[in-house]
């Protein structure tokens, strides 16, 4: 019998399932996809998952100026659920590394700033959506 350990990185499974849209993305989901890949005789020890909290913090987006809380915006919510799910699921071993917003900065679209330099937009051109805080 052999003892199987399964390494996930949390964001890059999600991107995938999500992409592939293969399962429902929830604790007991990921440990039965694990358990799918194991052969006759053997056993799964742990699943090491991952992963980071959600940022929990405010910022206001700069072109709308309107007040943001991240830890309440449906991503983050769903961030907390799974991580939830995966404390109370059974072979996890949760590694929760921290989520930076460096400096409150912000990123504009990089396709936007491509347009922006060839100057066929404005910067009045750039949309809320056109920008993301910059975090890591």
């Amino acid at each position: 019998m052999r003892k199987v350990v399964f390494v996930i990185d949390g964001w890059f499974m999600r991107k995938r399932v999500f992409a592939l849209k293969a399962f429902y993305y929830d604790g007991q989901s990921i440990r039965d996809y694990c358990r799918g890949h194991l052969r006759d005789n053997d056993y799964l020890y742990r699943i090491f998952y991952y992963d980071t909290e959600p940022l929990d913090l405010k910022g206001h987006n700069p072109i709308t100026k309107e007040m943001i809380d991240f830890g309440k915006t449906p991503v983050a919510l769903a961030q907390k659920k799974l991580l939830e799910s995966i404390k109370h699921t059974p072979n996890f071993a949760l590694r929760l590394g921290s989520t930076v917003w460096r400096n409150k900065a912000w990123i504009i679209d990089p396709d936007k700033v491509k347009l922006l330099l060839k100057k066929e937009i404005t910067i009045d051109d750039i949309t809320d959506n056109d920008v993301s805080p910059y975090i890591e």
